[in-house]
């Protein structure tokens, strides 16, 4: 079976500190200074815990001091000499803050973005495989060919079917951490690892010549809700063996994807209307998961959450069960 792309919390963690108020503590060598701060019953203790002893050895007046929050909460993060986080809602964070002020010249350095992406990781996978000079493709797969099994063929030799799996399962971490855009792609293909034919690695050549066109693209979380997308394919685009149809989803905090999945459905749907309600139901589960986690961390809070598809029956029918 094809293993689905599905990312849970580690993009999660990166987009949380999205929102951030950075501001730059200028002359902080006043030791004195910094044990005249008080911020208030409601967080002095968890301040102190963490890491009000740390604070006297700060000298240099190009230590930054970092106010992240997201929704109704936020990440406390102080950097310099040393780094460490504190999770604390924005109203505790706007308590540190003020009494930052009382006591130090602050610049607002305005609200950066944030962007992860694996450009390394892909040079050293292009250049593993020996495709670090080949020419790029523009896109990952060839829509108009199509990729079921060849019954006549001779099955690969043992080195050819290593190379494939070698390939695939690289292209995998790829995939599940920054490139949603590869994930129908590479689901597609891996479902031929055990016994990959000539034209599955003609196609997986190919999709290696669009990875380079594209190893510097990159995920970039700015702001926004929590929202998704499901859309699904009839009967296979590629693959019509079997008459499977592919549904996938992604979801969206701070206007960038923190969670994806592109997976062949377990039955065969009997119409467009099928298929996309298959998907809409599999994208449905997913954000209870994801509103849990936001929760627990009180970061975030929204009291709804839209999934937008585009086919209009298996819309109705899902208002209307």
């Amino acid at each position: 079976m094809a293993p689905n792309a599905k990312v849970l919390s580690t993009n999660l963690i990166s987009v949380l500190p999205i929102g951030a108020r950075l501001v730059k503590v200028g002359y902080v060598d006043n030791t004195d200074a910094w044990n005249r701060i008080y911020l208030g019953p409601a967080i002095q203790e968890k301040f102190e815990a963490t890491f009000a002893r740390q604070l006297p050895s700060l000298k240099s007046d190009t230590d930054m001091v970092a106010l992240h929050c997201i929704g109704y909460g936020g990440i406390l993060c102080l950097s310099g000499l040393w780094q460490f986080f504190l999770l604390a809602t924005s109203h505790e964070i706007d308590q540190v803050q003020r009494a930052l002020e009382k006591e130090f010249r602050l610049n607002n350095l305005g609200t950066p973005p944030v962007s992860i992406h694996q450009h390394q990781y892909i040079q050293k996978v292009l250049s593993d495989f020996g495709m670090e000079t080949c020419q790029t493709k523009s896109t990952p797969m060839n829509p108009k060919q199509v990729l079921n099994r060849c019954p006549d063929e001779e099955p690969p030799d043992e080195e050819a079917k290593a190379r494939f799996a070698t390939v695939i399962g690289s292209l995998m971490y790829l995939m599940v951490g920054t490139r949603p855009d590869i994930a129908f792609a590479l689901g597609t293909l891996s479902r031929f690892t055990s016994q990959p034919q000539s034209h599955h690695q003609v196609a997986l050549q190919r999709f290696l010549r669009n990875v380079k066109a594209t190893q510097c693209h990159r995920i970039t979380y700015r702001s926004g809700q929590l929202i998704g997308y499901t859309d699904a394919d009839f009967g296979g685009s590629v693959v019509t063996d079997g008459a499977y149809s592919t549904s996938g989803y992604v979801f969206q905090l701070a206007g960038a994807p923190v969670s994806w999945s592109s997976k062949q459905q377990g039955e065969v749907a009997t119409s467009t209307t099928h298929a996309e309600y298959i998907g809409q139901y599999n994208a449905i589960l997913h954000p209870q998961w994801l509103r849990t986690f936001l929760t627990e961390t009180n970061l975030y809070r929204s009291p709804i959450t839209h999934i937008m598809a585009d086919n209009q029956s298996a819309i109705a029918l899902s208002r209307i069960p």
